[in-house]
């Protein structure tokens, strides 16, 4: 159903509905953008019991009170999205830890590796050469 549709169905003007749609738009889930939105049944009741409900002059504080107990919210919808969504981060960066420390181990092993196949006389004629050097440098 579209705005217009439920607008004429509540005997209000429709721009009148869709100010008070944006006020709570956080639980009013709709379907589609633009002029291709589209509301579902439960929609539809939360938007009837909303003009009711600023017909009689409740505050808008108590209305969103009334509506978050009443149902489902984007607010919800969103939250447990972004949980989800958290969540496969979070798989995403165990597999890298373990990954990364792999790596690690691999690195010093490598590192071993390099230090037993090093020769202390090829070290200390490096050494030697460097000593010389800077005592000429003097």
């Amino acid at each position: 159903m579209t705005m217009r549709e439920i607008a004429r169905q509540c005997e209000l003007p429709e721009s009148t509905l869709r100010v008070w749609r944006d006020e709570f738009e956080v639980f009013l889930p709709a379907v589609g953008e633009g002029k291709r939105r589209r509301y579902p049944e439960s929609t539809q009741e939360q938007l009837m019991k909303l003009v009711a409900w600023k017909k009689s002059g409740m505050p808008s504080e108590q209305i969103r009170r009334e509506l978050a107990k009443r149902g489902s919210s984007k607010e919800k919808t969103l939250r447990r999205t972004t949980e989800s969504q958290l969540e496969e981060v979070l798989v995403l960066m165990r597999a890298q830890a373990s990954e990364l420390a792999a790596l690690r181990a691999e690195v010093g092993e490598l590192r071993r590796q390099a230090n037993q196949q090093r020769k202390p006389e090829a070290f200390e004629s490096v050494i030697s050469t460097v000593e010389v050097a800077c005592r000429e440098a003097v």
